[in-house]
């Protein structure tokens, strides 16, 4: 079983689940991938202030993408109607992160949090002196739907294909799903990989 990379660049970033997209990467049964990622935004780098100020996302983003995502991988042998195990072993924050809140849960104003991250301690600091325990989950994980089902300009953004709007949609899974130790299952709904984000994550996939 060989272990295998995909940086977050240019070559592997997209925004969709689309059965048309070309994977980067071939693994077999039992692999194990490490994936570096961006975060939901796509961000370049910490944010830089308030809510309203501007900041620097990755080059490859796009309008009307949803959260980014590395791949797409696809596993040699797996077909439509197999379902994919995919085993998170590990994820290991960055050295920042960010908290959009504001317009829901109460909150009428906008608000942002920009924490650095401490990974070997598990701690993360905000602006304001709070500190939390980290508990890393790689965000969204999932395949594309059928091949038939193209979607809004070839392909669907992350939230659409988590609602399943249009019946058997890509499967995906979201927090706690997919923290580290969790086993996650995709059914395969066309000949094409798995795409999926994290920050730094080691996953092992079995066809099944």
């Amino acid at each position: 079983m060989a272990t295998h990379r995909l940086d977050a660049d240019d070559r592997t970033l997209h925004g969709t689940f689309s059965a048309g997209r070309t994977p980067v990467l071939t693994v077999d049964p039992g692999d194990s991938v490490v994936f570096t990622t961006l975060d939901s935004a796509w961000s370049a780098g910490p944010w830089p202030g308030g809510p309203d100020e501007p900041w620097e996302r990755h080059p490859a983003w796009r309008e009307g993408t949803g959260h980014a995502l590395t791949g797409p991988v696809a596993v040699r042998g797996a077909e439509p109607g197999d379902t994919l195990e995919v085993r998170v072993v590990d994820v290991v924050p960055g050295p920042y992160g960010t908290t959009f809140a504001g317009g829901r849960y109460g909150l009428t104003e906008p608000a942002v949090l920009t924490w650095e991250l401490d990974a070997a301690a598990g701690l993360g600091r905000n602006q304001h002196g709070h500190v939390v325990e980290l508990r890393p989950f790689p965000g969204v994980l999932g395949m594309p739907p059928p091949a038939s089902d193209v979607g809004v300009g070839g392909g669907y953004g992350t939230a659409s294909t988590r609602r399943s709007r249009r019946g058997p949609g890509a499967g995906t899974s979201t927090a706690a799903s997919s923290s580290p130790g969790r086993c996650c299952t995709c059914r395969c709904r066309s000949p094409a990989g798995c795409s999926r984000p994290a920050t730094a994550t080691r996953a092992r996939v079995t066809a099944r």
